[in-house]
């Protein structure tokens, strides 16, 4: 029920930052996860900035589900 809820809101605010945006920039689907991402967690660094490379291979199954079935451009 929290996630129904906490989905709801977020993809209302997606949406509403959709159409303010322009189409090839717009977030078409989001996943949110069970866990945060942490510096202890080897997502963060101490400046707290994004460790792509171990979010790709941690959420890759995530990632792959979310392009799947999109067509090539």
């Amino acid at each position: 029920v929290a996630h129904e809820s906490m989905h709801k809101s977020t993809q209302k605010a997606t949406d509403d930052a959709n159409k303010a945006g322009r189409q090839g920039e717009s977030c078409r689907k989001f996943v949110i996860l069970d866990e945060d991402w942490t510096e202890d967690g080897g997502q963060l660094t101490p400046a707290m900035k994004l460790k792509r490379n171990v979010v790709v291979k941690q959420e890759a199954e995530q990632i792959a589900d979310l392009y799947a079935g999109e067509k090539k451009k």
